[in-house]
């Protein structure tokens, strides 16, 4: 049997599944069910179990999904390696000035903006867009 529309990631998408199974159960057996032990009734318990597991479920979903990107050779030799690189320098800016900085002091909003506008502008200008 081929399963080559699930994608390379069959333990995200098992997990998934899984968890989407049992969450809905938990939460339809807490809707439909009259369950009560030593009289005390555990529907609302198990509503919001099943809800909260059904929502996990979507961090599995996020990662298989994402496991599954698939990006083109020629897309990363125009230019889309440039930008991760330019990216990685805009962290690395960011994350030395935060650390030359006190921990009392607050980071300043409008700092970090225009250093995102001024690096967004050496961007532009290198592509020629600007």
């Amino acid at each position: 049997m081929d399963l080559s529309f699930i994608g390379g990631c069959l333990p995200l998408f098992v997990l998934a599944i899984v968890f989407d199974l049992v969450g809905f159960i938990v939460l339809f057996v807490g809707i439909f069910a009259n369950l009560q032990v030593d009289g005390r009734f555990y529907g609302d318990f198990l509503i919001l179990t099943g809800a909260l597991i059904v929502f996990c479920s979507l961090a599995w979903w996020l990662m298989w999904y994402v496991g599954n990107i698939k990006v083109a050779k020629e897309g990363a030799r125009r230019g889309r390696a440039s930008t991760a690189h330019s990216f990685k320098q805009l962290a690395r800016k960011l994350t030395e000035r935060i650390s030359k900085r006190p921990l009392t002091k607050v980071v300043d909003i409008c700092s970090f903006y225009n250093t995102i506008m001024k690096h967004h502008t050496q961007v532009m200008e290198l592509r020629g867009k600007v």
